[in-house]
């Protein structure tokens, strides 16, 4: 699905209807109980599932657009390497992004099967809110608590959205630019924008972020914000990856160019005996 973005996702859109004819309270828990983090092969995660779970790391959780990747390459390897790319998951309702649990143990409790909510079962939401979620050394999941007093006949919606978020944004690199409208047109007359048919709603249109205009229109709704903050997580990992490989590039010609001037200092030393 989203057939208009440049990344794909899985959309489980949730209606609950209060048809009870009276005033009633809901609690409820929707969503993912395991999300393996890009990189874990299904061998790896079968052979070796306690190792790769010390791998797992959730990033963007401020922005409550969780990022679940891997902290270091799988592979067997003498060299450490990095993971680019992972998995995205976010809930969105009356149009604002959600905190989500990310902890499964907060849930399930004692049950490592992961087939019955104990601590939600037993104890109820309270509880399950009441506690401190940790995804350190274990894999993370991608609930929603739903929370509510309906009237009789109310309806209360929300949409969950679980993809993968590449290392390459819209087939190529960028650079990350902060400007505003009055300096954006200042780069333009100055010719720094080569483009002279390029507009301020184009910038709009594919920048991280935007503020509305000063009548209070335009504000970018949460549902793009968190598509834009994954690929935006998605270009950071792009950027450090060519990072490192500029280093690891670097490090190599000087190795080079110290053997070279060994060699040359070894044909000296013959030359002089």
């Amino acid at each position: 699905v989203l057939p208009t973005e440049s990344i794909g996702a899985l959309v489980r859109k949730v209606e609950i209807t209060n048809v009870s004819g009276e005033t009633a309270k809901v609690e409820g828990i929707d969503g993912i109980s395991k999300i393996i983090p890009y990189g874990v092969q299904n061998g790896m995660y079968k052979d070796m599932s306690n190792l790769f779970k010390s791998y797992s790391e959730i990033k963007n959780m401020e922005n409550k657009a969780y990022y679940i990747t891997m902290r270091g390459a799988a592979g067997d390897s003498a060299e450490v390497g990095e993971t680019y790319g992972g998995y995205f998951c976010c809930t969105v309702q009356n149009g604002e992004l959600q905190e989500l649990i990310y902890d499964p143990d907060v849930v399930f409790g004692h049950d490592t099967s992961m087939l019955m909510p104990v601590v939600f079962k037993t104890e109820g939401m309270a509880a399950v809110k009441a506690q401190t979620q940790c995804f350190a050394n274990k894999y993370p999941c991608g609930f929603f608590p739903v929370e509510a007093t309906m009237a009789a006949g109310e309806t209360i919606s929300f949409a969950t959205y679980i993809g993968f978020a590449g290392t390459v944004v819209k087939g190529k690199y960028c650079d990350l630019v902060v400007t505003d409208r009055i300096n954006f047109r200042r780069l333009r007359m100055k010719h720094y924008i080569t483009n002279k048919n390029a507009k301020m709603v184009d910038v709009a249109k594919e920048c991280l972020y935007h503020t509305p205009y000063a009548s209070g229109n335009g504000a970018m709704d949460a549902e793009k914000l968190a598509q834009r903050w994954v690929e935006y997580y998605a270009w950071y990992e792009v950027a450090r990856w060519r990072k490192a490989a500029h280093n690891k590039e670097q490090r190599r010609k000087r190795r080079q160019l110290c053997k070279k001037r060994i060699g040359i200092r070894k044909e000296a030393r013959n030359g002089e005996k």
